[in-house]
């Protein structure tokens, strides 16, 4: 896997409620397939029983816990792929991410590790990479940013300040975030003075994170 860039986008089918705990699994088994070792001696590293692995891969019995998660994310991290639990669980949000590359030297290879290292710091981390330009001048296509999330009500701390929010749909967005004309509503606003911000205007998220971590890859990776 090349770390210099995130993991492609893969997309499993809609599942039912009753389904969900397999596709779960399913998320779990493509994890697992990138590493170097067998399901059986991962279960072993990370001391956990290997029926109830199994029971997480194939969503039996109730199948993947949220303390099953997080003790998943926390291998996953040490084997150098960053997961987040709204992906692990529901498949929204950031694609997993791997922090493991080849001797290359790239300055988006230092930006993972950088990442990887803001991600052991802060439990409630998430990043994105920026892929429009409605955040011009502040943030340009291609930039690494990352904050702390924030859900429930606590996004009305972050009122008027750039952050990375996650909407219903599972979408990732960089706007200023303002508040909306009715309680639980906010609206996102572009900085690019020509963008188009009717879309987003009077709707519920998810969380926001501020933006307390930008990284700018040098001009040469980005034309590679």
């Amino acid at each position: 896997m090349n770390g210099s860039t995130a993991w492609k986008r893969r997309r499993f089918a809609p599942a039912s409620q009753e389904d969900e705990k397999k596709e779960r699994g399913n998320r779990i088994k493509y994890l697992m397939d990138s590493l170097p070792f067998s399901n059986r001696k991962f279960a072993k590293k990370y001391n956990i029983n290997s029926s109830t692995l199994k029971n997480w891969l194939y969503g039996a019995g109730g199948g993947l816990t949220a303390d099953g998660a997080l003790t998943l994310i926390e291998a996953f991290k040490k084997e150098g792929i960053i997961c987040t639990s709204e992906w692990l669980f529901y498949g929204k949000g950031n694609d997993p991410l791997s922090t493991t590359f080849s001797t290359s030297t790239s300055s988006a290879s230092l930006i993972i590790e950088e990442l990887n290292f803001f991600y052991q710091l802060h439990a409630n981390a998430t990043h994105t990479i920026i892929t429009d330009n409605e955040m011009v001048p502040a943030f340009k296509q291609g930039d690494y940013v990352a904050g702390i999330r924030y859900s429930g009500e606590k996004p009305k701390l972050l009122i008027n300040l750039e952050c990375i929010i996650e909407l219903q749909s599972g979408e990732i967005l960089v706007r200023k975030l303002t508040l909306g004309d009715k309680p639980g509503l906010y609206s996102l606003i572009s900085l690019n003075v020509q963008a188009n911000t009717s879309k987003y205007r009077n709707i519920p998220i998810i969380s926001a994170a501020y933006i307390i971590w930008i990284r700018r890859p040098l001009l040469g990776d980005q034309l590679n």
